[in-house]
C-alpha cells in the first residue's frame, strides 16, 4: 500500500491550555461563542433571512464543533477545574446554563419551522 492510500491521521490538536486558568478562560470564550452562534441562528431562522441563514448555520456548526472538542476534553479533565474555585468557574457555570437555555430554544423554533413546512408542503 503507498502512503497515498493510507494517509496518515494526524492527532486531533488541543483546545485548552494546559494551564488550569486559561483553559477555563478558554472554555468560557467558546461557551460564549456558540451561544452567540444558536442565538445568530435563532434570530436569522425567526427573522426570515434565508440568504444570512446558510452562513450563520455553517459558522453556527464550524463553533460548535470547536465548543464539542473543548468540551471533550473539559470533561476528561474535570476534577481538575473542579478544584479550581474561582469567578472564572463561576462565570463558565452561568454560561453553561445560558447555552442550554439558548439551545433548547434554538431547537423548539427550528422544531416549529420545520412543522409548518411540512405542512406547507404536505397542503400543496
Amino acid at each position: 500500500m503507498t502512503s497515498s492510500q493510507n494517509p496518515i491521521v494526524a492527532k486531533p490538536q488541543k483546545i485548552l491550555p494546559k494551564k488550569t486558568k486559561l483553559a477555563l478562560i478558554k472554555m468560557t470564550e467558546l461557551t460564549q461563542a456558540t451561544i452567540e452562534a444558536f442565538e445568530a441562528e435563532t434570530n436569522a431562522i425567526t427573522m426570515k433571512t434565508d440568504v444570512e441563514l446558510l452562513s450563520i448555520m455553517k459558522n453556527k456548526q464550524d463553533v460548535n464543533d470547536l465548543y464539542q472538542q473543548a468540551a471533550t476534553e473539559f470533561m476528561e479533565r474535570q476534577a481538575e477545574f473542579m478544584a479550581h474555585s474561582s469567578r472564572a468557574m463561576q462565570e463558565l457555570t452561568e454560561l453553561q446554563k445560558q447555552l442550554s437555555t439558548t439551545i433548547k430554544l434554538n431547537m423548539s423554533i427550528l422544531e416549529k419551522v420545520t412543522r409548518a413546512s411540512d405542512g406547507a408542503h404536505r397542503a400543496k
